[in-house]
């Protein structure tokens, strides 16, 4: 069999059509139960399970969180994605209590479920919430390396953030919700909003002598960030489609140095 694709057509007019078709049928059966008992190989996703999901969710979840450092099961999913050389890590609905942040590995997509991004006191509906935690130590809730930082055999390229929300409301002081530094080529945010981190929104540097460039943002909001909203360094090859930053205690957006960008942005001042 290998990798082949079997052909089960039968001829019309075939003598004894039932002998052919049994031998189909049976080769399938075969392939299924091959398929069935194997131990390794890469998933189609990982599912991490928030423990306010449901029961059934659980169920077939990869990591079941407890609801008090969420970000191990997340990280856990995130690692085993990598050691398969890609994938997506799905966040159930519901609210993942993070103490740490999540590195988020090249070619990883993290995504929850989709909310309503509304940024109306009050009237944020977060499917899939990573909310940071008082005793929470780091820089950011999510975080990206380049090579160096993160000991990759190659450059850092194409993670993904979709349909996820970050909530700041706990957070200590000066913490951002996403950050990224080194060269990290071709992240993409879709879906995504980061709702009043202590610190800036998105935040993208310059470290080692490179920066993150060629990134691609989404429907991404950020609402009443402690510091700047987003704030991008020496970026370049950005895009940004249907981006706001709103009630900032600074700057709504701080972007230096982002030639053959292209962006279409709302902001309102804190």
């Amino acid at each position: 069999m290998g990798s082949t694709v079997a052909d089960y057509t039968i001829d019309k007019g075939t003598p004894d059509w039932d002998v052919p078709l049994n031998a189909d049928l049976a080769d399938i059966d075969t392939r299924l139960t091959s398929i069935e008992g194997e131990t390794s190989g890469q998933n189609f996703y990982l599912l991490v399970a928030s423990s306010t999901a449901p029961t059934a969710v659980k169920a077939k979840a990869d990591y079941v969180c407890d609801g008090i450092a969420d970000q191990i099961e997340i990280q856990a999913a995130v690692d085993a994605a990598f050691a398969q050389n890609g994938g997506i890590v799905q966040l159930s609905t519901g609210k993942f209590n993070t103490t740490f942040p999540v590195t988020l590995h090249p070619t990883i997509t993290l995504q929850g479920t989709h909310g309503d991004q509304i940024f109306n006191p009050g009237q944020l509906v977060a499917n899939s919430e990573i909310a940071i935690q008082p005793g929470f130590t780091g820089g950011a809730a999510i975080v990206m390396l380049g090579q160096t930082a993160g000991g990759y055999t190659g450059k850092s390229a194409d993670s993904r953030i979709y349909h996820l929300t970050i909530n700041g409301d706990l957070s200590p002081a000066g913490i951002h919700g996403i950050q990224a530094s080194d060269y990290i080529h071709g992240a993409v945010l879709a879906d995504v909003a980061v709702v009043r981190p202590t610190g800036k929104g998105i935040y993208t540097f310059t470290e080692n002598g490179s920066q993150p460039f060629s990134w691609t943002f989404h429907r991404v909001l950020v609402d009443n960030a402690g510091d700047v909203g987003i704030h991008l360094i020496n970026h370049t090859d950005c895009t940004m489609v249907d981006v706001i930053s709103i009630g900032s205690n600074t700057f709504g957006f701080q972007l230096s140095n982002m030639p053959n960008s292209r962006a279409s942005l709302r902001c309102s001042p804190g």
